[in-house]
């Protein structure tokens, strides 16, 4: 193989990565246009953790609470206020409350710096692997030839 050529077998993965991280910048970014006022309303609480319940996000628990800040966040809705409006409405209204994931802060580098690191490790073993296999074979003399065959002979004995 030629070596100024070495690159190009990483378009491959670069492509494929670049396709995964453009599907899950789509996936997890809504838009409002075109939307219910349920889409809305499911999407506004599931970004809002239930203040009772642990673990569950508002959308998904049944607690009185959660049921009472879907009806809340829908008539914020039908009011005309905007998605960060009534996020930070209720989480002020309601003390238990937080964002899920954090949006700022301490929360949001709890949940950042895990990805971060690890798209470093891969990062890291990915040029290490590539060090490895780019290093040309070592030349051996004929001293180590000697004493290897000398320690073959003392193990056979």
């Amino acid at each position: 193989m030629i070596r100024g050529r070495s690159w190009q077998r990483w378009i491959p993965l670069a492509g494929l990565v670049l396709i995964l991280a453009l599907a899950l910048v789509v996936g997890t970014t809504g838009h409002s246009g075109g939307t219910t006022i349920d889409d809305r309303v499911h999407r506004i609480t599931s970004q809002i953790r239930c203040p009772v319940c642990t673990g569950e996000t508002v959308a998904d628990s049944s607690a009185p609470i959660s049921q009472d800040i879907r009806t809340i966040v829908r008539q914020q809705l039908l009011a005309g206020r905007s998605d960060q409006q009534i996020t930070a409405y209720i989480v002020h209204q309601y003390p238990g409350t937080a964002l899920n994931p954090p949006t700022h802060g301490v929360g949001l580098l709890v949940w950042a710096l895990p990805v971060a690191v690890f798209i470093v490790a891969v990062a890291g073993l990915g040029l290490t692997f590539a060090r490895w296999r780019a290093r040309s074979g070592v030349t051996v003399s004929e001293d180590d030839r000697r004493l290897v065959e000398q320690a073959r002979h003392r193990d056979e004995r």
